[in-house]
């Protein structure tokens, strides 16, 4: 099995929206992996009806994905995905349009890839207040069920490295939570626990040196989870991962 922190048939899979303590929480039934830009477009629709003149706020996401050995060709089913988002007032005020010629420089790039250093090393040693934290308000449910659920990520996963394959960046982008300037930062682990393990941080840029984690995003297959021979690990990770 591969375990997934991202998602992605014809006709839609069952889609139920419930409200909850965070907001709303919503679960979707089994579905391909092929359809994952349909099935997220129309929970996007669905999360803005029920917003009405609020903007949508994303937290937590989840799924499992079982990949066979010819990724994008074999059906992948997921199962299990979950998605929360929240209602909140526009705060436009809070967060202007950048310009649309913005460009970053090697300095911010740095800054960028430090919050991501800083973050990752919280959260490794196990500072999962100091890591929630740097996450933008509404983004992730409370903080003892985060850490609850992160200190057992930490066990399972164990000691490793991690290196940056890629930073890209946006300018007032469609789809985000407000305005202004993004950047995703790719990264791939070594972590003797996992076949691979990668993923991104995508932050918000408040300013010069100030960032805000809009979405973290990890795939993994870990050892024990199956015996992939190389030619499909090889499919899967080139398939998850970037760089």
């Amino acid at each position: 099995m591969f375990i997934a922190l991202m998602l992605g048939l014809a006709a839609l899979p069952a889609i139920t929206i419930d409200q909850n303590a965070k907001g709303y929480l919503a679960k979707i039934g089994t579905f391909d992996a092929r359809q994952q830009a349909a099935v997220d477009a129309e929970i996007d629709r669905r999360a803005a009806s029920l917003c009405g003149n609020r903007d949508v706020h994303w937290g937590e996401f989840r799924s499992l994905t079982k990949i066979g050995k010819n990724p994008g060709v074999e059906p992948a089913p997921v199962t299990g995905y979950t998605k929360e988002f929240s209602c909140v007032a526009r705060e436009q005020a809070s967060y202007p349009a950048a310009p649309a010629d913005w460009k970053a420089s090697s300095a911010d790039e740095q800054e960028a890839v430090a919050t991501l250093n800083s973050y990752y090393a919280k959260r490794d040693r196990g500072d999962f207040a100091g890591a929630f934290a740097m996450f933008q308000s509404g983004v992730l449910g409370d903080l003892a069920s985060w850490s609850a659920q992160e200190a057992a990520e930490n066990k399972k996963l164990g000691t490793g490295t991690r290196r940056v394959t890629g930073v890209t960046w946006y300018v007032n982008p469609d789809g985000a939570p407000h305005r202004g300037i993004y950047v995703a930062i790719d990264f791939v682990g070594d972590f003797p626990s996992t076949y691979f393990y990668c993923g991104y941080l995508a932050l918000y840029r408040r300013g010069p040196g100030s960032y805000e984690i809009t979405r973290e995003e990890q795939n993994m297959f870990r050892h024990g989870d199956g015996k992939p021979d190389p030619a499909q690990l090889k499919q899967m990770r080139a398939t998850m991962c970037r760089g």
